[in-house]
This record gives structure tokens, C-alpha cells and sequence, in this order.
């Protein structure tokens, strides 16, 4: 039996278009099971959006900066939930306000706006392994800013 029809196919597909789109490829080895986040993308977007206040937290916390971040954004999520967390960003102490992404400006004059909605990252990741000791993956995760906010399981005719 041929495989054309298979979800492989169908997957690759979508990140290929994504990616020709602008969306960057991940790689389920640098998803974090455990925070539930994709650590590249959250430092690098507050690295070039925000470095002021990354160098603070640096400062305070030295090698833990990373974890710190992200144990202070797990509250956050927790608290508030992704959606807010993205709108609003969080505080954590010795930093202020953390910004998590930068909609669209009404107004495209303003130039630092304009700077900050470009910094986005938008991410896919195939066969993202979800669980930390198990081997379950999701088709494709999608993520902005290191944050995932949806999951696709693909079906075809011929699999489901």
C-alpha cells in the first residue's frame, strides 16, 4: 500500500508552509516537559525586547536567571492562565514587568512598537513529546515567545 496518504506527509506540508510564512521549526528536545514552555523563545524574546530588565534579573541571580524566569512565569500561567499572561506579562521581583508579546499596532508610526510586534517568535514544533517520562507526542505544537497556545492532531481519511 502506497504511504501518499499517510499524516507524515500531510504534517511536513503545514510546517513547510508555516515556515515559509516565517514560523520557525522546532525541535522536541528543547521543549521543557516539565514547564511546558520552549525556553529558546522566551529568553530570546525578552533579550531583544526587554534586555534592561533580563541584565537586572541577571544581576540578581546569576546562572539561575533562566530558571528563576520561567519558575516565576509557571506562577503566573498558574494564576492567571496563557491567554492574560501573553496580553499582560507577569511582575517578578527585582525585574518589574515582564512583557510576553507585542500585538499588532493600530498605529504604525510608532516605530519601537513596530520593533517589538517584528521580535515575535513564532514557533512549530512536529512530534512534540509532551510528557516527561512517557514517549506521547502531539502532531505539531505551536508556540509564541516560548509559550505553546495550540496543539494539532492530524487525521486522514485512511487513519482515522
Amino acid at each position: 500500500m502506497s504511504d501518499a496518504h499517510q499524516e507524515k506527509h500531510f504534517e511536513a506540508y503545514i510546517v513547510t508552509k508555516l515556515e515559509e510564512q516565517g514560523w520557525l521549526v522546532g525541535d522536541t528536545a528543547q521543549y521543557d516537559t516539565e514547564r511546558a514552555l520552549y525556553p529558546d523563545d522566551l529568553l530570546g524574546w525578552i533579550e531583544e525586547t526587554q534586555p534592561e530588565k533580563l541584565e537586572k534579573l541577571s544581576r540578581l541571580n546569576g546562572d539561575r536567571t533562566a530558571g528563576v524566569l520561567m519558575d516565576r512565569l509557571d506562577k503566573a500561567l498558574g494564576k492567571n492562565g496563557t491567554p492574560q499572561v501573553l496580553r499582560r506579562g507577569f511582575d517578578i521581583a527585582g525585574s518589574g514587568h515582564i512583557d510576553l508579546s507585542e500585538a499588532a499596532p493600530e498605529d504604525r508610526r510608532n516605530k519601537e512598537v513596530l520593533k517589538r510586534y517584528a521580535a515575535n517568535r513564532l514557533r512549530v514544533v512536529p512530534q512534540l513529546k509532551y510528557h516527561p517520562s512517557r514517549e506521547l507526542a502531539i502532531d505539531l505544537g505551536f508556540f509564541i515567545n516560548g509559550l505553546p497556545v495550540a496543539t494539532v492532531e492530524l487525521k486522514t481519511d485512511f487513519t482515522q
